[in-house]
């Protein structure tokens, strides 16, 4: 189990680090969320990505960092509303990221910030976009 543990933390550092690596855009920093880790990364890398967002925005959408559970989030939203809220925490998964050998429980760090980040913004905003193109019920 151990073994197995060590290895999910080193894929995970080896992964972070490369998203942290890709390179940005600052033309699409008007979009990004701030504090939401590899927003702009996205923004950059993906069209689709950006497009959702540009067309949620465009719809009136609004995002709310607020810290929370993958549990809380899941039994909270509403498709209907149009915010969206999000764990703003990419300073300190940057962080854990290049000093996770100063915590003393590396893997269970990254188990906690797994269940902080768990929510797709970009699955989120997809339902919003897609509820206004439909036909009321």
């Amino acid at each position: 189990m151990k073994r197995k543990t060590n290895s999910l933390l080193k894929q995970f550092l080896k992964d972070s680090k490369a998203l942290f690596q890709l390179p940005v855009s600052s033309k699409y920093e008007n979009l990004v969320l701030p504090e939401h880790p590899f927003d702009l990364q996205l923004l950059t890398a993906s069209s689709l990505y950006r497009e959702s967002r540009k067309n949620y925005v465009k719809l009136g959408g609004k995002f709310r960092p607020s810290v929370s559970s993958m549990m809380r989030s899941l039994s909270q939203h509403d498709l209907f509303k149009d915010e969206i809220q999000y764990s703003p925490i990419a300073s300190e998964l940057e962080w854990f990221t290049y000093h996770s050998q100063e915590v003393l429980e590396p893997a269970d760090q990254v188990l906690a910030l797994a269940n902080y980040n768990a929510i797709s913004v970009y699955h989120e905003q997809n339902h919003r976009v897609i509820w206004n193109m439909l036909p009321p019920p």
